[in-house]
Order: C-alpha cells, then sequence, then structure tokens
C-alpha cells in the first residue's frame, strides 16, 4: 500500500473520543446507557455517522471536481446518505446504504450519467466498503 493516513485520538471522558488527521479535529461519541450517566450528552456524531459522512464527502468532492473542471461552478449540488445498520445471521455489523445526489443548475442528464460513471470507478469510500480484501490490526498496550 502506499497512501497511509494516519490519526492519533484520546477518550478520557464518557464515550467521547477526540481525533485528529491531517490536521482536522473531530469529535466521536456514542449514547450511554449506563447507570449514573442519565444526563451525559452528546457532543460528536456516533461512529456510523462519520461512515455516511465519508461516503457523502467521497461522492461529492468527485461530483464537484467534474463541475469545475468543465466550469459549471453555478451548480449546485445537495447529498443525501441513509444507513440502515443492523446484524447479519452471525451477529457481524452490516449496513445497507443508499445515496442520492441532486444538482440544481444548467446540467444535462448526459453530464449526471458521467459524473455517476466517475464516482462508480473513483470513489474509494464506496470500494473500500464494498471491498472484501480489508483488514483492520488492533495492538492493545498498556501505558
Amino acid at each position: 500500500m502506499s497512501n497511509v493516513k494516519k490519526l492519533t485520538g484520546r477518550s478520557d471522558e464518557g464515550t467521547l473520543v477526540n481525533v485528529e488527521v491531517d490536521g482536522f479535529k473531530y469529535k466521536i461519541d456514542y449514547p450511554i446507557d449506563i447507570a449514573g450517566y442519565e444526563d451525559y450528552n452528546l457532543e460528536g456524531t456516533i461512529p456510523g455517522g462519520y461512515l455516511l459522512a465519508a461516503l457523502a464527502g467521497c461522492k461529492g468532492v468527485l461530483a464537484r471536481l467534474y463541475l469545475l473542471a468543465r466550469g459549471m461552478e453555478d451548480v449546485s449540488l445537495d447529498i443525501k446518505v441513509t444507513g440502515d445498520f443492523g446484524e447479519d445471521a452471525n451477529k457481524h455489523c452490516i449496513v445497507d446504504l443508499k445515496t442520492e445526489l441532486i444538482f440544481d443548475g444548467d446540467i444535462t442528464e448526459a453530464e449526471v450519467k458521467k459524473i455517476e460513471k466517475i464516482i462508480d470507478q473513483q470513489c474509494a469510500i464506496e470500494h473500500i466498503i464494498l471491498s472484501d480484501e480489508n483488514t483492520v490490526e488492533t495492538k492493545y498496550t498498556i501505558k
């Protein structure tokens, strides 16, 4: 692999995890259903929210790059992503994702088809989600 990204994070209160990647900071949180945490206020979206955001961002960036390269700066784009999270028969997490890109402005159906083809070929986040070849290695240590 040739494009390594590194993220640093810290969690020391509730379920809040503060992370930083590429100089940008994000808050990841999760509702707590444990006695004593009834008044816990979420400070960020749940981890699955970032999955939806990554998919929307990938498709949105690719669509905007197409528009900008063709002088179509005035075409606006709304993106909707829904994720139905659940479990398969083996209790593994699964998600059914649906995306919609809504263009507003002077754009033809043929141009939208070209954008669709580009996104299908180049959206790395979608390819990662759909790939059977991904791995996750986790090391646990005590400081």
